[in-house]
C-alpha cells in the first residue's frame, strides 16, 4: 500500500513537471473509476499566465467548473450551507436561483432592495407579512386613474402631522323593508360632521351635516334643486306654539339697503363683487335675534328665511288694518248719506 502511494505521488509530480516543461495550451490530470479503465473527471490549466483559467471537467470534455481572475463559474448547481460577505458584488441571481422562493430580512443589507430590483414593479398582499406596515412616505401619492379600495376607514392627517384628523368611511345601514342605505361618513374624532346616504333602489339621496353650511362665491354661486329645499317644520315636532306679535312694528325698525362688500380688504372671505341688495345683520339682530348668528370667523350671518314668518304676519296685520279702515270708511259714508237726506 505504502509503495503504491509513493508511486502515485511520484507520478503526479512527474505529470506536473511535464506540464511545466511542455507549456501546453491545456494541461490536465485525469481520474479513472475503480476499474482503472474509464475516465470520470479531470482538472487542469488552460491558457497563459494572467489570462488562463483552472478548470474541472466532469465527465471529461464537459467543463463543470472554472476559476479565472478570481471568478468562479459553475455549469450546474452550487450547494452551500452558508455564504460569507455582504453580497454587494453578486449579480445575475434570478428568482429561480432561490430554492425556497423566500428572502429573509437577515439576507439583505440596508438599502439593498430598490425599485429597479423588483422585476414587474408590483407588490401583492402575499409579498407583505400580516403584521408589516408601509409608511405613507413610501407610497406614491399620485394614483393616476387607479382606484383605492378599502372596507375600512380612510384616515387623513393634517399638514402638521397629527394622525387621524379626519376619517372617511362607507357603511351600509338598514333602511327598512329590506332596503339598505349606502352611507358615506366624514368624521372628526368621535363626531360625524358630514353624512351622505342613499337608498339605491329608491334613488333617494340625502346629506346631513353637523354645524353651519357656508356657500361662498368661488365655491358655490347658487344652490338649486328640482324638488325644492326644505327645512324640517312638522307641527308634530313642535310645542309652545304662539303667534308672532307685533310683526308690522318689527318691520318698521328694519330697512332694506344697497351696499358693496369690502372685497379688497378681506380676500380670505371670497366676498362677491359689485352692488348688493340686502339687510344689515346687526340691525336685524336688535329686532329678530333668532335670525342672526355668528360664524366661526367672528362675522355675523343673517338667515333671511326666518324673516318670512315676520313678513307673513306683518301682511296679515296690515290687511286687518286695511279692512278695519274700510269698515270705518263705509260707516262714515253711511253717516254722510244720512245727513244729506236730512238736509234735503
Amino acid at each position: 500500500m505504502l509503495t503504491d502511494l509513493r508511486r502515485a505521488s511520484v507520478s503526479l509530480i512527474s505529470v506536473a513537471l511535464a506540464f511545466s516543461a511542455l507549456a501546453q495550451p491545456k494541461s490536465a490530470v485525469e481520474f479513472y473509476d475503480t476499474t482503472g479503465t474509464t475516465p470520470v473527471a479531470r482538472f487542469g490549466w488552460q491558457g497563459e499566465s494572467g489570462t488562463g483559467k483552472f478548470f474541472v471537467d466532469a465527465p471529461p470534455g464537459t467543463e463543470a467548473m472554472s476559476i479565472q481572475n478570481r471568478n468562479l463559474t459553475a455549469a450546474g448547481e452550487v450547494a452551500a450551507t452558508r455564504f460569507r460577505g455582504d453580497g454587494s458584488t453578486l449579480a445575475g441571481i434570478g428568482s429561480a436561483s432561490i430554492a425556497d422562493g423566500g428572502v429573509q430580512t437577515a439576507d439583505l443589507q440596508d438599502s439593498a432592495v430598490t425599485s429597479a430590483k423588483i422585476r414587474n414593479g408590483t407588490i401583492t398582499d402575499t409579498d407583505i407579512a400580516a403584521g408589516a406596515a408601509i409608511q405613507g412616505t413610501k407610497v406614491q401619492p399620485d394614483f393616476g386613474t387607479a382606484s383605492i379600495r378599502t372596507q375600512g376607514n380612510l384616515f387623513l392627517a393634517n399638514n402638521a402631522g397629527a394622525s387621524h384628523a379626519f376619517a372617511l368611511t362607507c357603511t351600509g345601514m338598514p333602511a327598512g323593508g329590506g332596503l339598505v342605505y349606502d352611507q358615506l361618513c366624514l368624521s372628526h374624532s368621535a363626531d360625524t360632521i358630514l353624512r351622505v346616504f342613499d337608498v339605491p333602489a329608491l334613488h333617494d339621496a340625502k346629506v346631513t351635516a353637523m354645524g353651519e353650511w357656508q356657500f361662498r362665491r368661488g365655491n358655490f354661486d347658487t344652490v338649486s334643486a328640482t324638488v325644492g329645499l326644505g327645512v324640517l317644520s312638522d307641527e308634530r315636532l313642535k310645542c309652545n306654539i304662539a303667534t308672532l306679535p307685533g310683526a308690522l312694528q318689527k318691520l318698521g325698525h328694519l330697512a332694506g339697503v344697497t351696499y358693496s362688500f369690502r372685497v379688497g380688504e378681506l380676500p380670505a372671505l371670497r366676498l362677491p363683487e359689485g352692488p348688493q341688495v340686502g339687510m344689515l345683520a346687526q340691525q336685524v339682530e336688535q329686532v329678530l335675534p333668532g335670525a342672526v348668528f355668528t360664524g366661526s370667523d367672528g362675522y355675523k350671518r343673517l338667515d333671511y328665511a326666518k324673516l318670512v314668518p315676520v313678513l307673513v304676519n306683518a301682511v296679515k296685520e296690515q290687511q286687518a288694518q286695511i279692512e278695519e279702515q274700510g269698515r270705518q270708511i263705509a260707516a262714515q259714508g253711511r253717516e254722510i248719506a244720512a245727513l244729506k237726506e236730512r238736509i234735503e
